[in-house]
């Protein structure tokens, strides 16, 4: 199978230099039949440093490491609602059979093999593959994560309690953006996240999360769940750098 990364990125260098480096290290270096699609908006928040130019110049460091890169731009920006838009449109351009998105100030804190993960839970059309996220201070998976349906050396595969979507790690077949296409309405007053995650074919699927046992065993702690970690930090593939620390798109209003 092949699959395809999109980044709906904006300009901050210093986010978006370190995002990349574990990009190549842990997605660029571990898999051979993976492509990159980043939509670069012409946009800054606050205090943060680059240009359309600099911003292109980290990404074009995953096409040094040997990957195919198509980048898109938004000048005047498009906003996230629309960038998310056109990746999905340029992922069906493609040859890529799978596409997963994760945001410009996300780390890649594990080696992410896609091909760990059996090609059966890819093919299903019942099921949707999510890689687990977490932010500094809490997990993203806390209010969800549940049993164990499949486990190897280097991961864990979960169900989860609810039907959910979460931008970064959330696998989408071709078929499945097909349809998600379909009504997907970017002058919407909702986020990109909840425009797919309200979209009714994506919530006749159930959402199975991945977890990594690279640096620990992914053992679920319940007294995490409310607050904290439902399974520990180092057991997520990616890792939000920008949330608790500087403000976010949903937060200034980015959609």
């Amino acid at each position: 199978m092949k699959f395809c990364v999109g980044i709906p990125a904006i300009i901050d260098d210093e986010i978006v230099s370190k995002a990349v480096k574990t990009h190549i290290e842990n997605i660029c270096e571990k898999n051979q039949n993976v492509s990159y699609i980043v939509n670069i908006d012409d946009y800054k928040y606050k205090n943060a440093k680059g240009s359309v130019e600099s911003c292109e110049a980290l990404y074009r460091n995953i096409e040094k490491a040997g990957k195919n890169l198509r980048l898109t731009y938004g000048s005047p920006r498009k906003g996230l609602n629309l960038a998310y838009k056109d990746i999905l449109k340029a992922f069906l351009e493609s040859d890529s059979d799978i596409l997963v998105f994760f945001d410009d100030d996300h780390n890649i804190i594990n080696p992410l093999d896609f091909e760990s993960i059996p090609k059966t839970f890819y093919e299903d059309d019942t099921k949707v593959i999510h890689f687990a996220n977490t932010y500094l201070k809490c997990s993203g998976e806390n209010p969800f994560l549940s049993e164990i349906l499949f486990e190897n050396e280097k991961i864990q595969i979960r169900s989860n309690k609810a039907k959910f979507y979460t931008q970064p790690g959330t696998c989408l077949s071709r078929k499945l953006v097909e349809k998600i296409l379909l009504e997907y309405d970017e002058n919407s007053p909702q986020n990109s996240e909840d425009i797919v995650g309200n979209n009714p074919s994506y919530r006749e699927n159930d959402v199975l999360t991945v977890v990594s046992k690279n640096q620990q065993e992914p053992i679920v702690l319940e007294e995490g769940r409310n607050q904290g970690f439902v399974i520990p930090m180092k057991c997520h593939f990616s890792c939000d750098t920008r949330r608790f620390i500087k403000a976010t798109g949903s937060e200034v209003g980015h959609n």
